[in-house]
C-alpha cells in the first residue's frame, strides 16, 4: 500500500508543478520587463496576454498553458503504464480502475497549480497583494482533450463560435465550461471524468466572478479593446 501511495503521490505532485508553470509572467517579464499583474485585468492567462502584449504572445501563453495540462495527465498515462509492464504494484491492485480516477486528480491538480502558482507564491515575483495565476481556462482545455479529446474538440468549438459572435472572452469561456458538464455526461464518459467536468465549471465560474458582474454592468472588455494598468 506505501509503494502505491508514494507513487501516486509522486505523480500529483508532478501534476502540479507542470501546471504550475508561469508561462504568462514568464513571457511578458522577457518581452517587456513587466509583472504582467500590475496590467489589466492583472491575470497571468493568455487573454490578459493577449490584451497587454499583443496576439503572437497571447497565443504562445495559450498553447503553452494548454501543453503543460495534457503534459499533467501524459505523465500519469505514462507511470501506469510502466507500472504495467515493470508490476510495479502488487496483483490484486486494479491499475484500470484507479487510472481514471488519478487522471482526474492530476487534471485537477495542474489546475490549481495554474491558478496557485508556486513559483510565484516563492519565487522572486512573489506579492501577496497579487494573483498568483490565471482563471484555468486554457489549462481547462488541455485537460479535456487529455481525458477526452472528442469532448475537448467540441468545447473548443463552442468557445470559437460565442467568441466570434461576442468578442467576448469571459463570456465564451463561461458558456465553454458549462458546455463540459452537459458533454461529459450526454456522452457517457467515466465517472471520474463527468465529476472533473462539473467541477471544473463550477471553478471557472467561481473564477469569472469579477467578469459576471462586469458583463451584468455591460462593462465587460471585448477582444480589441484597449486596456489600463490596474490599480
Amino acid at each position: 500500500m506505501a509503494l502505491e501511495v508514494g507513487f501516486n503521490t509522486l505523480l500529483l505532485i508532478a501534476a502540479y508543478l507542470f501546471g504550475s508553470i508561469p508561462t504568462g509572467y514568464w513571457v511578458t517579464y522577457h518581452l517587456k520587463n513587466i509583472d504582467i499583474r500590475h496590467y489589466g485585468s492583472g491575470s497571468t492567462g493568455a487573454t490578459n496576454v493577449l490584451r497587454v502584449v499583443g496576439k503572437g504572445a497571447g497565443l504562445f501563453v495559450l498553447c503553452a498553458d494548454v501543453c503543460k495540462a495534457i503534459a499533467a495527465i501524459s505523465l500519469v498515462r505514462w507511470g501506469y503504464y510502466l507500472a504495467d509492464i515493470y508490476q510495479l504494484f502488487p496483483p490484486g491492485v486494479g491499475l484500470d480502475i484507479w487510472k481514471p480516477w488519478m487522471m482526474t486528480l492530476a487534471g485537477l491538480a495542474a489546475l490549481f497549480g495554474h491558478s496557485n502558482s508556486l513559483w510565484l507564491i516563492i519565487g522572486p515575483g512573489r506579492d501577496p497583494n497579487l494573483a498568483n495565476g490565471g482563471k484555468a481556462v486554457a489549462s481547462s482545455l488541455g485537460v479535456l482533450l487529455a481525458l477526452s479529446w472528442q469532448v475537448g474538440l467540441a468545447t473548443l468549438g463552442i468557445f470559437i463560435t460565442i467568441i466570434t459572435l461576442s468578442r467576448i472572452v469571459s463570456l465564451s469561456s463561461m458558456l465553454s465550461a458549462i458546455a463540459i458538464s452537459v458533454l461529459m455526461i450526454g456522452t457517457h464518459q467515466p465517472l471520474p471524468f463527468c465529476l472533473f467536468a462539473i467541477a471544473a465549471t463550477a471553478y471557472v465560474l467561481i473564477r469569472h466572478r469579477a467578469n459576471i458582474d462586469r458583463l451584468l454592468d455591460g462593462t465587460e472588455p471585448r477582444l480589441g479593446q484597449q486596456v489600463q494598468a490596474s490599480d
